[in-house]
């Protein structure tokens, strides 16, 4: 399928340091901006930058983010101002909007309509064999001075039934976790942690019955790294074995990303941001009168 060219200006590429994002080195991940659209003003986002929390506590802080003019854009992130949830769930926010112009960045925010929560994976009958996009950071060809996102295809193969047990590798040491996920048939590797995966749904999928032929994309979930399996090393003996990749993708499903964003406290966070705004909006108008 041919991808609408706007969705590769959403992934921003994280890095351990300024130095690291300048120089384009071959380490850190993926993440992507989302836009929660205000409900009381009109055209207003909150810009929130997402990845995996595993990237953040391997120490990756500083965002690189394309500009108009064809460079890019390096942003050292106050690491205490990632926001996890208390779940244990694998995935980070970052609010960017104070960081983010349009005068000056090149980038596109996912909105929040498009999150695939609880009911609309039930509403739109979302499962195994429908279509995914991920757009993240292929860290062989990812671009020196300039994000260059890769697009991965796949396919849901597994819905999140049962937790997937993740390793986290950190800076010296590992911990496991059973991650709530998504299993897609879509081969990943290290970089593309916190990828976006969009789900694209066929008019042959199950439709409302208001939208029987209807195309629709989700935002399916942020990719958490790839299924490992031991395999057994033919005429090594001594039960040698040797760790292959499954070609199965975890995915956190975008609904926690949802009930993470619709926490009181952000939430409230939220509503602050918009106060100003008004404020500000009210004092412009005064002051030029």
């Amino acid at each position: 399928m041919r991808i609408p060219d706007e969705w590769q200006n959403s992934p921003v590429f994280l890095y351990p340091s300024e130095h690291d994002a300048h120089e384009g080195t071959k380490t850190g991940g993926s993440g992507f901006l989302l836009g929660f659209d205000s409900e009381r003003i009109p055209g207003m986002q909150t810009v929130y930058l997402v990845t995996n929390a595993h990237v953040i506590e391997g120490g990756n802080c500083t965002a690189r983010v394309n500009k108009l003019d064809g460079t890019s854009d390096v942003i050292d992130l106050d690491e205490r101002e990632w926001i996890t949830p208390s779940s244990g769930d694998d995935i980070a926010i970052f609010k960017m909007s104070r960081f983010l112009s349009r005068d000056v960045h090149s980038y596109v925010c996912v909105p929040n309509r498009m999150i695939a929560t609880r009911e609309k994976v039930a509403e739109f009958g979302i499962g195994p064999g429908d279509e995914t996009v991920t757009i993240g950071r292929f860290i062989n060809a990812d671009g020196m001075r300039r994000n260059t996102p890769t697009v991965r295809f796949g396919n849901i193969a597994q819905m999140p039934i049962e937790p997937i047990e993740q390793d986290r590798f950190l800076i010296g040491s590992t911990k496991r976790y059973r991650q709530e996920s998504y299993l897609v048939e879509s081969k990943s590797i290290s970089g593309f942690s916190g990828s976006l995966v969009f789900a694209h749904l066929s008019p042959m999928s199950k439709r409302p019955e208001n939208k029987p032929h209807s195309w629709e994309t989700f935002l399916l979930g942020i990719s958490w790294g790839y299924i490992m399996a031991w395999e057994p090393v033919e005429g090594a003996g001594d039960g040698a074995r040797v760790r292959t990749n499954t070609g199965m993708m975890g995915v956190v499903p975008a609904w926690v990303l949802s009930d993470l964003l619709m926490r009181p406290d952000i939430s409230t966070a939220r509503s602050v941001g918009e106060d100003q705004h008004l404020q500000w909006q009210a004092f412009s108008g005064r002051s030029t009168e």
